[in-house]
């Protein structure tokens, strides 16, 4: 194996280009899903979604840019697993 091929088994071998930008802030992680569903005796009105991020009943934004719906707040989007799986029987 050339020493310039990435090697899968070792991965501290890897180092990033020195021109490549993080996704995301500093100090910032992935966000952590607070409430999947709505607790019982919530209700989600009508032409609202439950954020499983925020852990409250939100309505959504159209992102101009990106054509899509995002939470106002945390600005996860509406084709996210979690947020497809908190509103599905909404």
């Amino acid at each position: 194996m050339d020493d310039n091929q990435l090697s899968l088994f070792k991965e501290d071998e890897y180092k990033a280009p020195k021109n490549t930008k993080a996704l995301l802030w500093d100090g910032e992680g992935p966000k952590k899903v607070k409430a999947p569903k709505p607790p019982q005796g919530v209700t989600v009105p009508k032409g609202y979604h439950w954020c499983p991020y925020c852990s409250m009943s939100v309505k959504l934004v159209k992102d101009k840019k990106l054509g899509i719906k995002r939470c106002p707040i945390c600005s996860m989007s509406s084709r996210d697993y979690h947020m497809k799986n908190a509103n599905f029987n909404l």
